[in-house]
């Protein structure tokens, strides 16, 4: 299983999370950034995607465990990915992440969900993903900063 992060901030994340004895590939933040680093790996590549993410519902230190996936843009309609099961669930908090390619700082949604800048580019590129995200702010770009930086 390879897991993949966005940043080397996010490495503690994965010892904490016990997956350290796994390859672990830095893909830089962004959908493009994802793209280029993971479109030469095998399509059958099993994926741990584990990272910050923001949001309005959650605490910050809350570990949340992906269940679905879509874009989000704040001036557009999102397109939703297809929805994915996680067959070993292993936390109480499962949500819906939105990706965006920007960092959100509002939203009107009410339902408990979280928001990124890479997983959906991940999971349209591969079909065995497992996503494990750690709320970094309550979108909160200096607390996220804050909190990266700690």
């Amino acid at each position: 299983m390879l897991v993949v992060i966005a940043q080397p901030e996010e490495i503690q994340l994965v010892k904490d999370l016990g997956f350290e004895n796994n390859p672990i590939l830095i893909t830089g933040i962004g959908g493009i950034n994802v793209v280029n680093a993971l479109k030469d790996l095998p399509k059958d590549t099993e994926i741990i995607n584990i990272g910050f993410v923001g949001s309005q519902y959650y605490q910050k230190g809350t570990i949340v465990e992906i269940v679905r996936v879509k874009t989000y843009h704040e001036k557009t309609k999102f397109f939703e990915q297809p929805e994915y099961l996680i067959v070993h669930n292993k936390y109480d908090d499962v949500c819906s992440c939105y990706t965006s390619s920007d960092f959100v700082i509002k939203t009107e949604f009410e339902e408990p969900c979280v928001f990124d800048m890479e997983l959906a580019y991940i999971k349209s590129m591969f079909p065995r993903v497992r996503s494990i995200k750690v709320v970094s702010d309550n979108l909160n770009k200096q607390e996220y900063d804050k909190t990266v930086g700690e």
